[in-house]
């Protein structure tokens, strides 16, 4: 199952492709106003096709929004879920806190402990924090499936060694919301049912 992680921004998207390779789509100076917006969503549309993309998951809308932020942020997202739907690419948004809680072990944890966090469980580090961000969304997907997660972390072994282990605390975090104690849903993409018996490994 191909997943794409999406953390989406006007200025700056961190994507994480299914090949655990990572980008930023970032609009040129030049490019303003509703133009930004269809730059974002032509170029995550236009990745997501290249990849072959099943499902992506996006950073949800999290927390109150001050200045700019807080005008821009909904259209960007409206932008890219209308561009995914167009092309029939199926999407799912997880929240900030649900993220940061299964990557960290925090709900509110900062950017500094996300990157901490990617370091020690997968061995990467990244060019931006929303790469980061971007990364962590897609092996969040990977394991809302079921699927194993190959870290970059040497290993004598790559079939057993390297094999991403989360404690399953973190990984409750995406079945279940932290605020509103809701379950967290995630779509069935061609035929695959997600937390099938084995998802919530130690």
């Amino acid at each position: 199952m191909r997943i794409m992680g999406a953390d989406l921004s006007i200025t700056r998207t961190g994507l994480g492709l299914p090949d655990a390779t990572t980008l930023a789509v970032v609009p040129p100076k030049q490019v303003t106003g509703d133009d930004r917006l269809e730059y974002l969503a032509d170029h995550i549309g236009l990745a997501a096709r290249t990849a072959g993309v099943e499902l992506v998951v996006i950073e949800g809308l999290g927390g109150v929004y001050k200045g700019e932020a807080a005008r821009t942020m909904p259209m960007v997202h409206g932008a890219v879920r209308l561009e995914l739907k167009r092309h029939r690419i199926p999407y799912m948004l997880l929240s900030p806190s649900s993220l940061k809680k299964f990557a960290t072990g925090n709900g509110a944890a900062d950017k500094t402990a996300m990157a901490l966090a990617a370091l020690k469980r997968l061995g990467r580090e990244y060019a931006t924090n929303d790469e980061c961000d971007a990364d962590w969304l897609r092996v969040a997907g990977r394991f809302a499936y079921g699927l194993p997660e190959v870290t970059d972390t040497p290993g004598p072994s790559l079939a057993v060694d390297r094999v991403l282990r989360m404690p399953v605390e973190q990984v409750k975090a995406l079945r279940w919301s932290i605020g509103k104690k809701e379950e967290i849903v995630w779509p069935v993409v061609g035929g695959r049912v997600p937390w099938p018996g084995l998802a919530l490994r130690a």
